[in-house]
Formats: structure tokens, sequence, C-alpha cells
């Protein structure tokens, strides 16, 4: 699925139910628990479509999850209260960008974190030889 940017990402949600109207439940749903297992499906990937999975100046699904988490218990709870069924709590268990952009993420730090390596490499050469010393400094403990 894709949040609001437009960017590809997974989520997925746990919900935590119980039957308050029993009758309701055996009236309007044929099982009660495949209905609640396609709600924790269909549901966090219409709140994921509403909200950028992260962004500075904007809420996003990783930025103000609390206030997110709380639209999409709403959300759930009037899409379920019509089958006597009450959300007691909602949260994603899982939020991540898809695997395609998770492995361009990957390549470009890779990319950064190489030009660094022969800095490091450098700096504990020049560590062990005892030159980051100030000039005059024996390194002896008086």
């Amino acid at each position: 699925m894709n949040d609001a940017a437009g960017t590809p990402i997974e989520i997925a949600a746990a919900i935590v139910y119980h039957i308050s109207n029993p009758a309701a439940a055996v009236l309007d749903v044929e099982n009660v628990h495949d209905f609640m297992q396609v709600q924790s499906e269909v549901r966090p990937a219409r709140a994921g479509h509403h909200h950028p999975y992260a962004a500075e100046d904007t809420e996003s699904l990783t930025r103000h999850s609390e206030h997110i988490l709380e639209q999409f218990r709403d959300m759930v709870q009037e899409r379920v209260e019509r089958a006597g069924i009450s959300i007691d709590e909602a949260r994603f268990t899982h939020l991540a960008y898809a695997p395609e952009i998770a492995q361009s993420h990957v390549a470009q730090t890779a990319g950064r974190s190489g030009n660094r390596r022969p800095l490091r490499a450098g700096a504990r050469r020049h560590r062990r030889s005892g030159r980051h010393r100030p000039p005059g400094s024996s390194g002896a403990i008086s």
C-alpha cells in the first residue's frame, strides 16, 4: 500500500475487542473472528493512506502515532459497532517502508558510510601512532 505521500509502506495492526452485544454479533456477521481479522488487515491500510510514513512538518505515522492510533481505533469502532463489537485497544504491530524502498535507503546509507571508512581507518592509524596528543605532552601520568 502507499502512504499519503505515495511512498510504498507495510503496515499491520492488532485489535483487542470484546463482544458487547452478542445478539447483534450473531445477526450481523457470520463469524466474528473472521470479520475482525479482515478489519485488522483492511483498516490499517486506510489509516496509512491518510498520513505520510515520515514527515518533519506534518503529522506522520512515525512521529504522531498516538493521535493517529486514536483515529485508527475510532475508524475501526465505527465500522464494527453495528456488529455488536467494542474495540478495547488498537495498535500498529508493523510499520516499515516496503522492501524496495528499504533497499534503496540501505544502498544510499552504504554509499554515504563507504565514504567515511577511509577517514575512520586513517583516524585509527593516527590515534595508534600517538600523533593525536598535543605537542609537548609526553603521555606519562604524573
